[in-house]
């Protein structure tokens, strides 16, 4: 997408943004097409506290149009958000957030009254950055966490050890999982 095309579609979406966030009930209507767009998504909500969720969604959203901007301070909250949503943490898998970002689309369509198809071209086109980016983190750790369940497994007091994982050298770590693999 060339600076021109990018740049309207980053307006085309910040404008479309501001009337959701500002028409009654946009997130709570992204949050109930969300959860009736897959059957374990609903449960992944089960215990949320919904006042804070619609907050977190309208950060989140600014965010993503800021890293899509190409923010350094954005990128930096972005990568906590894709750790937290990790297979290790909230464990969300990839796959829902398609349904994420067509109950999105969805609650657009129906909060923002400027909504045209151009608009949602424009939303999927910026919002594609930084969900892609989330997406890419769902299996980041996977190697810690295996050295830390078999150091754990061989002496619990080397947890220490197995949170310094992170820190080692590629070459070392991928060393040490070769031998943990032919171990087991």
């Amino acid at each position: 997408m060339n600076t021109a095309t990018k740049a309207t579609a980053y307006d085309l979406v910040n404008g479309s943004f501001g009337r959701c966030a500002n028409s009654n009930g946009f997130f709570d209507s992204f949050y109930s097409i969300l959860k009736g767009s897959h059957p374990d998504i609903a449960n992944m909500f089960a215990e949320t506290d919904f006042t804070k969720q619609n907050e977190l969604l309208r950060i989140a959203l600014e965010l993503m149009l800021m890293f899509d901007h190409g923010s350094d301070a954005a990128k930096q909250v972005m990568e906590r958000i894709r750790e937290s949503h990790s297979r290790h943490q909230l464990n969300v898998p990839p796959q829902l957030y398609d349904y994420w970002l067509d109950s999105l689309m969805k609650a657009c369509a129906k909060h923002d009254t400027e909504f045209t198809p151009e608009h949602e071209t424009a939303w999927r086109d910026v919002l594609s950055k930084g969900i892609n980016y989330i997406k890419s983190g769902y299996d980041d750790g996977a190697e810690e966490a295996e050295c830390m369940a078999y150091l754990n497994f061989i002496d619990p007091d080397l947890e220490t050890v197995a949170r310094s994982w992170r820190f080692l050298p590629d070459s070392v770590r991928a060393e040490v999982m070769t031998k943990i693999k032919s171990a087991t």
